[in-house]
């Protein structure tokens, strides 16, 4: 499995790291409460991350938009909301590159640029991502790796069959950083 909580964790204590700490979150799902288990974990490293900080969680900064398949509509409509706030986000973690694609483009639409404005990144490193404008800074989840070991984990549970062992195999794949031009230092912070 791919280390979701990580996944959360890792785009949120970039963005601290950017001195970021009015941080929004778009997700996917139909509540907190019926929301799939990726995207749940997502948000558990998000809220780590800000908590790891002692910065506050801001529910208003969570967006939840409902529907099966991820697409760009979902975080332009999930970035509008977040930029009605009376103190919108100077950053925002994206659970998806695909949403990600359209929180940049609702940034754009309002007048404001990425990430001179508001810092996005995304989850899931699209091939695509690295040549849209500007190349979203993403997270990579490794999934080359996920089912290099999915294969070895067959093998080995191939090979425990025969002697008639039948413990659980379970390995967890840790996801990487993509640092690109989507994401920059807080300019609020370097105005103190």
């Amino acid at each position: 499995i791919v280390n979701n909580i990580n996944s959360g964790y890792l785009a949120t204590q970039y963005l601290i790291s950017q001195e970021h700490r009015n941080i929004g979150i778009i997700l996917t799902g139909n509540s907190l409460l019926d929301m799939n288990q990726e995207f749940m974990f997502r948000l558990e490293g998000y809220k780590l991350a800000l908590a790891q900080h002692h910065i506050p969680f801001h529910p208003d900064n969570l967006v939840i938009l409902p529907g099966e398949n991820e697409s760009e509509h979902m975080g332009f409509e999930g970035m509008k909301r977040l930029l009605t706030l009376e103190n919108p986000p100077t950053a925002v973690v994206v659970t998806s590159d695909l949403k990600a694609y359209g929180a940049m483009e609702a940034i754009r639409s309002v007048g404001l640029k990425v990430p001179d404005d508001i810092s996005v990144i995304g989850i899931d490193d699209f091939p695509v991502s690295k040549h849209c404008s500007p190349a979203l800074t993403t997270i990579n989840q490794n999934s080359y790796r996920l089912g290099e070991r999915s294969v070895e984990l067959l093998e080995q549970y191939a090979i425990n069959i025969k002697d008639y062992q039948t413990e659980q195999l379970k390995d967890e794949i840790d996801p990487t950083l993509i640092i690109r031009e989507s994401t920059a230092p807080c300019k609020e912070a370097s105005n103190k």
